[in-house]
């Protein structure tokens, strides 16, 4: 199953550099990501990530900021940071009030994982 994985990413991203090339940006999308780099985002974030995501990260670490059609494709650095404002706002309080944040009355602050951002998305006004 890995190997199958691991070929729809490249396949994946054999479409998506031709894209960019075709567009002249393929400058926007960055190296891979190091073996080191992968295993120290799943140890901060006491995850194993899915070989999707490790395939994908190994193939390029992100885009540039804005660098994404839709925005931003996180590095694992940008995966990292998104965890960490994210888990500081859930665990500050600031949504305990809020009902989609709230299941079975606890606060999804009390919830021991947080679903790991890939893509940060902009919408164009």
């Amino acid at each position: 199953m890995a190997n199958e994985i691991a070929a729809a990413v490249a396949d994946a991203w054999d479409e998506i550099e031709r894209w960019y090339e075709a567009q002249g940006a393929a400058h926007l999308i960055l190296p891979p990501a190091s073996g080191e780099q992968i295993a120290a985002l799943e140890t901060t974030l006491g995850v194993e990530l899915p070989e999707a995501v490790t395939a994908s990260l190994r193939r390029h670490n992100g885009s540039t900021d804005g660098g994404w059609p839709t925005g931003t494709l996180l590095s694992c650095d940008g995966i990292l940071q998104e965890v960490s404002v994210w888990r500081d706002l859930l665990t500050s309080g600031d949504f305990d009030d809020l009902k989609d944040f709230v299941a079975d009355g606890e606060a999804l602050k009390r919830s021991s994982q947080l679903e790991v951002p890939v893509v940060w998305c902009c919408v164009a006004d």
